[in-house]
């Protein structure tokens, strides 16, 4: 059941050759304890049998504080470091990741990675194109080949975890092939191409021999947001002038997204107008009065979530509304023409492939947005809060009463400070017929209750009368002494 709260307020995949990657195996082996020690792990953890192993019958066990695996490793090849791992814990574990390479002398240039571990199995993702430092304030890119060490640590975990199959393995995730496809990624250059993707930066300037680049481009800013996903965390803000790609005569379809990841991750992309042209064609008109701006910065303010929604898709769907249409190319080029200022055309990603392989492009479409969707839940877990340990206050201990059982429902306040999950039951204490508030004249005050079905309920529909007081006010509208 979804508890209800309610608060009444009062009054070619790109023209750059990929580096070859024949020669590495889908997945690399790192560690699985089968020799019943937790070599090539420092200090002394103890490894279990068969208590959630996952590959043999020893898996690394980790009560608290940290281990560490000191000694040369080679990750090159490699996208993903992953583990498998079982906590023991109610609720989330905070798991920390420190990585160092051969130019760490400290702190900022080392690798500061903090991810949760969810109650029960699961496994442990980390994407191997890292920065020294913390998210939020990149160094250098780590290098991959002359890494020197690896923690896990654990610091003040309410009960131990279990790793086993240590691993490192490349991302397949571009699996769909489409003749005559570009795929461009458009950013400052401090990250990687996604996996098919060219790099474009402000300095790609279009030439013969290149085939692609900008064209008396005026620039406003690179950004990247390091958020919500690798494709779309960096772009370009492209005020007027031409991103041209050289491609065969022919009708293609164009996919482009000019929209940043606003609000949450960053500055709100405001702008009056932006228009976009193809080979001369009008295919992108849009404007933004005041209407428009608050319609879609407040777009959000009445969503609730759902223990069954994806983030995802809920969300990032939303925030970005990409462009698609399709284009004549004659005379061998296509030529994208901006007119926007500051944010209007933050452009993170551009694919072009051929009307003919419409059906190709459309899976290819699909495939890219399932592989955004992956790098978003590997970084942003999505973990249900636990009915049954809401809050900070003990454990709910409501057994309905049989007038509760028949009304089908429960009314609780809690304390509007506190956050009330969608599954969350309420502790007997809360559970209340009326509600009482003190203010001034002038003042606002929160009246919050919440509504526990005990069966499926359907619609509701909530009635709010005029208040009243339990006692008569005096001449200055105040209660009595």
């Amino acid at each position: 059941m979804i508890t209800h709260r309610i608060v009444v307020a009062l009054l070619v995949l790109g023209r750059i050759a990929l580096p070859a990657r024949a020669a590495e195996a889908p997945v690399k082996a790192l560690a699985s304890f089968e020799d019943g020690t937790v070599k090539p792990f420092t200090p002394a953890a103890t490894a279990a049998g068969q208590e959630h192993a996952t590959d043999g019958t020893w898996a690394l066990r980790l009560d608290s504080s940290y281990v560490c695996w000191d000694g040369p490793q080679n990750w090159t090849g490699y996208d993903f470091f992953k583990a498998d791992v079982f906590s023991g814990a109610a609720a989330p574990t905070q798991l920390y990741v420190e990585i160092r390479d051969q130019g760490t002398t400290g702190y900022w240039t080392r690798v500061n990675y903090v991810t949760v571990v969810p109650p029960g199995a699961s496994t442990v993702i980390v994407p191997t194109d890292l920065y020294v430092g913390e998210k939020s304030r990149p160094g250098r890119p780590l290098d991959k080949a002359r890494i020197t060490r690896f923690v896990f640590s654990i610091e003040g975990a309410p009960a131990p975890l279990w790793f086993d199959n240590l691993r490192l393995e490349r991302d397949l995730s571009d699996s769909v092939q489409v003749p005559g496809l570009q795929a461009y990624s458009f950013g400052p250059g401090t990250a990687p191409p996604w996996r098919g993707f060219t790099a474009v930066t402000p300095d790609t300037l279009y030439s013969a021999g290149r085939g692609y680049g900008f064209k008396g481009a005026r620039i406003w800013r690179a950004f990247d947001a390091r958020q919500p996903d690798p494709l779309y965390q960096t772009f370009i803000c492209i005020e007027a002038g031409s991103f041209v790609t050289d491609l065969p005569d022919g009708t293609y379809h164009v996919f482009i997204n000019l929209d940043n990841p606003s609000g949450f991750w960053g500055e709100v992309q405001v702008y009056r107008q932006r228009r976009l042209k193809a080979n001369g064609v009008e295919v992108v008109n849009d404007t933004m009065d005041l209407p428009r701006f608050l319609q879609k910065y407040y777009r959000f303010a009445e969503v609730e979530d759902s223990p069954a929604e994806n983030t995802f898709d809920k969300y990032q769907t939303q925030i970005f509304s990409e462009k698609e249409f399709d284009v004549e190319v004659r005379g061998g080029q296509l030529d994208l023409e901006f007119d926007g200022q500051n944010w209007a055309h933050s452009v993170s990603a551009l694919v072009v492939y051929p009307v003919a392989q419409a059906a190709l492009g459309r899976q290819y479409l699909q495939n890219l947005r399932e592989r955004r969707r992956f790098a978003f839940d590997t970084y942003f877990k999505r973990i249900l809060p636990d009915p049954h340990r809401d809050g900070d206050e003990g454990v709910p201990d409501l057994t309905p009463t049989p007038a509760e059982q028949a009304s089908g429902y429960v009314v609780f306040a809690r304390d509007w400070m506190a956050d009330v999950a969608q599954n969350a039951i309420p502790r007997r204490r809360e559970v209340c017929t009326e509600l009482t508030a003190f203010a001034s004249a002038g003042e606002l005050e929160p009246l919050v209750f919440s509504v526990y079905p005990l069966r499926a309920m359907g619609p509701l529909s909530i009635a709010v009368s005029d208040l009243r007081s339990a006692a008569s006010l005096d001449s200055h509208g105040l209660p009595p002494n």
